[in-house]
């Protein structure tokens, strides 16, 4: 069944929706909808809806929901740190960090990060990238979808990181067990609010991880290979949803 993602504020007291431009032209120019199909509306905050497409007006279609239900968030709050990747592979990191179940995820400039973006550029990238996470939730049928914040220096981050129960540092050279023995300890031990730290290619620098020890985070070990930044970052987030159930 066709999704559509529908913005909060366009979700109506008396029940009913309203559908953007972007959303008619989904339904319409890419998705080719048809009167008498069936759609599942989403907000990204655990809102669902059922809807019968009833006619197409100019260009419009109508709809009539069928039922709604609000899911229940989990219990895991997962925030990515991921340092900006080259290229496209921030994208694949938005996208699949959607689709395996982060709750927030925090692009941040790092001494080792290669891309450097103006301020416009910084919103512009945001901008993106929460629609490449639109698109992932949309297609993978998660009711909750990740917010990507503004563009920030790893060095900003102290203050929010300290509201979590477990921060998890992973780089090359910064020993620890293996991550998902730290997280299977702090699940077990009622961490409920995790946040996962990865470097660029270059890795954190040394100041960089004394600092971040300097919040709490704890350093652990993904293995024994060198991954590239995406991979660790995906790597990292499977291991701790899966160990957290």
């Amino acid at each position: 069944m066709h999704r559509c993602y529908v913005m909060p504020e366009d979700w109506r007291d008396d029940g009913t929706v309203v559908l953007s431009a972007d959303v008619c032209h989904h339904l319409m120019d890419v998705l080719r909808i048809q009167v008498g199909e069936h759609i599942v509306l989403f907000d990204g905050q655990g809102r669902e809806a059922r809807a019968d497409i009833t006619a197409i007006t100019r260009r419009v279609p109508l709809i009539k929901i069928i039922s709604s239900e609000v899911h229940e968030k989990s219990p895991l709050q997962l925030i990515l740190v991921q340092a900006i990747a080259k290229g496209k592979r921030m994208d694949l990191v938005m996208e699949k960090a959607t689709e395996i179940g982060a709750t927030e995820i925090w692009p941040v400039l790092s001494e080792r990060v290669v891309v450097r973006l103006n301020d416009k550029q910084q919103r512009e990238r945001q901008e993106r990238w929460q629609r490449v996470v639109v698109g992932a939730a949309r297609q993978c049928g998660t009711p909750w979808m990740p917010h990507v914040q503004a563009v920030t220096d790893v060095t900003e981050m102290g203050g929010t990181l300290k509201g979590y129960d477990c921060v998890l540092l992973a780089a090359v050279d910064a020993g620890g067990d293996h991550l998902g023995d730290v997280v299977s300890r702090s699940w077990d031990a009622g961490a409920r609010r995790m946040a996962l730290l990865i470097g660029p290619e270059g890795d954190w620098t040394v100041e960089e991880q004394a600092l971040m020890r300097g919040w709490g985070a704890k350093p652990v070990s993904l293995g024994e290979r060198v991954l590239r930044a995406e991979t660790a970052a995906l790597f990292g987030l499977s291991v701790i949803v899966s160990t957290c159930r």
